[in-house]
């Protein structure tokens, strides 16, 4: 329809970790639409607790629940993306976040987006930006920034001096240590260490 492209989520709940015969699985699908394109990127969580997978791209957000894969929900977000662009989700508990250049602030529980925020992590159209929570602060990375937003308050209350190696159409790696407080970043060439608790880049 137009020129958004239907995608397919497959997911397979039984997947076996016997490699010496060969499992049956029953994959579940689920056609969504979340204004994403073919050369753009998905975002894709899930939350194990609520029994949630959290999926994002361009403007919209759908939640489905694992357990049938029945859509839950779908919300407008305003991340400020294009359809070739990559996003990334990210959820802690009621509240999930989407990449683009704006930050999108969504409450699960109330299915509906509470805010957004923009961001500046040197990427640009056509690239992406990483999406990890800590509590109740989104860490979000690009090429050459990390930033750390506040969700109550929806402001930026640090951020960190990357090297990833990547270019600004580029799509950083984010993921978050949370017994070490550490947020690890990884480019084409490069991955940095940064402490969240004191916003330094530990070692690249």
């Amino acid at each position: 329809r137009s020129s958004y492209s239907f995608c397919t989520l497959l997911v397979h709940p039984n997947m076996g970790h016997d490699n010496s015969k060969f499992i049956s699985v029953h994959a579940t699908v689920a056609k969504i639409n979340v204004g994403t394109s073919m050369s753009g990127g998905v975002g894709v969580v899930v939350e194990h607790s609520a029994k949630r997978l959290i999926v994002a791209g361009c403007g919209k957000m759908a939640v489905f629940s694992t357990a049938d894969m029945s859509c839950i929900g779908t919300v407008k977000i305003e991340n400020d993306s294009e359809m070739d662009w990559t996003t990334r989700v990210a959820a802690c508990g009621d509240v999930a976040v989407a990449t683009g250049c704006k930050l999108a602030i969504v409450d699960l529980a109330a299915m509906q987006a509470t805010g957004s925020v923009r961001v500046d992590t040197g990427a640009g159209f056509g690239g992406g930006i990483g999406a990890a929570m800590d509590d109740s602060t989104a860490i979000v990375a690009g090429c050459a920034k990390l930033q750390m937003i506040d969700i109550a308050s929806e402001t930026i209350k640090a951020e960190v001096k990357i090297k990833t190696g990547l270019s600004f159409d580029g799509v950083a790696g984010l993921a978050v240590d949370h017994e070490r407080g550490w947020a690890v970043v990884a480019g084409c060439d490069t991955l940095s260490i940064i402490d969240i608790h004191t916003a330094h880049c530990i070692r690249s």
